[in-house]
């Protein structure tokens, strides 16, 4: 048995001049690890590994080639350029498709060195999870491809891109209606007291939260906000001046964004674990972080939130 991350696939971008960290798991007791010129042998440890390439100048394609005793991985097309990581919540995760003159931009977007790894995009540990991941792979621009990537990211990279001649590749890391806390781990969280009552209060709804009953409702919300958000869609293509308000009167209540509990997107570190840690160590050169309505009840820490 021999596997990498998930992130780790074919047309994917490496990040220039720094070491360059390779994970995964194996049942075997040693792992080589090889890119261009250069290879590197690691121990096993508990059945994972992690290999560290040394730092190397933009180009490729290259090959990638990951190798024990009995298994071989090769993932190939791959090039070394910048890597940038983009999260937040909506305003990132607003899709080119759906953008100003985003289809416009689309036909033309296969000219663009730029490629995207979308981290997916599942609120918990799961065999959708799982799945998902295994479906997940480093995509290059084009028409095809790019819809659903990030207007903000596409338009960063295709700037940065142009100004410095490699490629850039981005790691989408976003989802609409997040908190800050979303994204940040318990530990840090909890040893912090500005940013505690994050955790404090999650702790105090799920303590003696009936779980089958929490999966029920769940459930519920689910299949209720679906009908909702299609009929509210109906309503605007239908009006000639919609409102929100006026929604609400045709369409019904909006429960958004449902019960709180350990299934919840919303819930503190919930995404840090399902998300934000899959992708971590990857090396990269930076983030775009586009985040900080959801946490507009706490405007006193959000300064220690966001830096956290």
């Amino acid at each position: 048995m021999l596997k990498l991350a998930p992130v780790f696939s074919d047309h994917m971008v490496l990040q220039r001049e720094k070491e360059i960290v390779i994970w995964g798991e194996t049942d075997a007791e040693r792992v080589v690890v090889s890119l261009s010129k250069h290879e590197v042998t690691a121990n096993v440890k508990d059945g994972r590994f992690q290999v560290v390439l040394p730092p190397m100048g933009a180009g490729g394609p290259f090959t990638l080639s990951v190798k024990t005793k009995e298994d071989k991985l090769s993932f190939t097309d791959v090039v070394l350029g910048e890597v940038w990581l983009a999260g937040g919540q909506s305003n990132m995760e607003l899709e080119l498709q759906n953008s100003y003159e985003g289809r416009k931009e689309l036909r033309r977007s296969e000219r663009e060195n730029i490629r995207y790894y979308q981290v997916p995009k599942v609120a918990y540990e799961c065999e959708e999870l799982k799945e998902a991941e295994k479906k997940s792979g480093w995509k290059r621009a084009g028409e095809e491809n790019s819809g659903a990537w990030s207007a903000v990211a596409y338009y960063f990279a295709k700037e940065v891109s142009r100004k410095l001649g490699v490629t850039v590749g981005i790691i989408g890391c976003n989802w609409g209606g997040t908190s800050a806390s979303a994204w940040v781990d318990r530990k840090t969280l909890e040893q912090d007291k500005r940013i505690s009552s994050y955790m404090e209060e999650y702790d105090k709804i799920v303590e003696n939260q009936d779980f089958d009953q929490y999966v029920q409702e769940r459930a519920d919300y689910i299949a209720y906000q679906a009908e909702f958000d299609k009929k509210v869609a109906e309503y605007y293509a239908a009006e000639e001046n919609p409102t929100w308000e006026g929604a609400l009167e045709k369409c019904g209540e909006n429960r958004y964004p449902g019960p709180m509990g350990p299934y919840s997107e919303f819930r503190p570190c919930g995404l840090y674990e399902v998300m934000l840690k899959k992708v971590c160590p990857y090396t990269i050169k930076g983030f775009l972080y586009y985040q900080g309505e959801e946490d507009d009840h706490k405007p006193e820490t959000y300064y220690e939130l966001f830096t956290a």
